[in-house]
């Protein structure tokens, strides 16, 4: 094999795991990508990545609640609330007027894990805040934050525990 066609098996190989490595950190942002998943590692790598380029403290806490909201539909998937889940395994399925139950297995450790992160992430912003001067970013801070523990106290006060 010649150097030229090396060098083309080379430069075709590292782009092919370049569109891998960036079709993989896409497709790991989505909600169903839980901590049982393989791309989850990914997950938050991009995320650290993404609060690297952040480029002050009022970008960087929006970044934490924006966190903290990908961990409530992470919640919301491992519990399987978008099919009205318990969260002892139960998932009610609804079929025109019939409910029927329908066992599911709920990773009760991922589920305890993702909550943790999930308020973790508020607290980072909280932390952020700090470091925030402009009354006005303080106030539009505060008031994300606000809504954001509202869905998630809204979300967490339909789960069975």
């Amino acid at each position: 094999m010649d150097t030229l066609a090396l060098r083309k098996a080379v430069a075709a190989g590292v782009a092919g795991l370049v569109l891998l490595f960036f079709g993989g950190m896409a497709y790991a942002q989505q909600a169903q990508v839980t901590r049982s998943n393989m791309f989850y590692p990914l997950k938050k790598l991009s995320e650290r990545v993404e609060l690297a380029f952040a480029s002050d403290a009022v970008e960087k806490a929006d970044t934490h609640v924006d966190f903290s909201t990908r961990r409530l539909a992470e919640l919301e998937e491992l519990l399987g609330v978008r099919q009205s889940a318990g969260f002892f395994g139960t998932v009610f399925a609804q079929d025109g007027d019939t409910t029927s139950e329908v066992d599911v297995d709920v990773d009760q450790s991922a589920v305890a894990d993702t909550a943790t992160d999930m308020v973790a992430e508020i607290q980072a912003a909280l932390d952020e805040a700090e470091g925030i001067d402009n009354l006005d970013d303080i106030r539009s801070l505060l008031a994300k934050i606000e809504l954001a523990q509202e869905a998630q106290a809204e979300a967490l006060s339909d789960i069975d525990v």
